[in-house]
């Protein structure tokens, strides 16, 4: 009997790890897939930055750029700095939106996690570990870019629900059941 509590126990991580595992992949890639990347990714800048490699081969093979070559290149170095930015904004705003959502989204699998506990304990732990996991994953998007009081806002963001959904999981719990043991510990062998 102990030992089949053991194995049960044991299928019970098991289960909840790859269902919460399963579940961020789940919302990371229905995320990218509904909400793709802005539709600069790039391409125009890339252009640019191959006319600068070509008038820099063109410069060196000639042994150096006549004044109107010079001034083009100037004016190619502008465009392509201005475009950096653009790149650069439209990432940095697609980046703070994906986190907020994938952080909206784990906050959902939390409480939804919060309210089948006691009925499905298995499905429940589950659901904490993807919620957790895309908590993380979500936060760890908006770590890509600058903005430090942004970044700061939605760490604290994470941090306050991961507390409380702790809180309401295993402390109030624990205190409302006084004694009852979690799933995930294990139970004293009957003697």
């Amino acid at each position: 009997m102990a030992v089949q509590d053991s194995n049960r126990r044991a299928l019970h991580i098991v289960f909840a790890l790859i269902l919460g595992f399963m579940l961020v992949a789940f919302v990371g890639l229905g995320v990218r897939a509904l909400y793709p990347l802005p539709n600069h990714s790039g391409a125009e800048l890339q252009k640019l930055n191959d006319q600068q490699k070509a008038l820099d081969s063109a410069g060196k093979l000639a042994g150096g750029m006549s004044r109107s070559h010079e001034a083009f290149y100037k004016n190619l170095l502008a465009k392509i700095a201005a475009e950096k930015q653009v790149v650069q904004a439209g990432q940095g705003t697609w980046a703070r939106n994906t986190s907020i959502i994938l952080i909206a989204l784990a906050t959902l699998m939390l409480g939804v996690s919060l309210v089948v506990a006691e009925r499905l304990p298995t499905f429940s732990d589950g659901l904490l570990m993807g919620g957790l996991f895309t908590m993380i994953y979500g936060t760890a998007w908006y770590f890509t870019r600058d903005a430090s009081s942004t970044r700061f806002a939605v760490l604290a963001v994470a941090l306050v629900v991961t507390l409380a959904v702790g809180y309401l999981r295993f402390v109030r719990a624990r205190k409302v059941g006084e004694g009852a043991p979690s799933p995930l510990e294990p139970t004293p062998l009957a003697g």
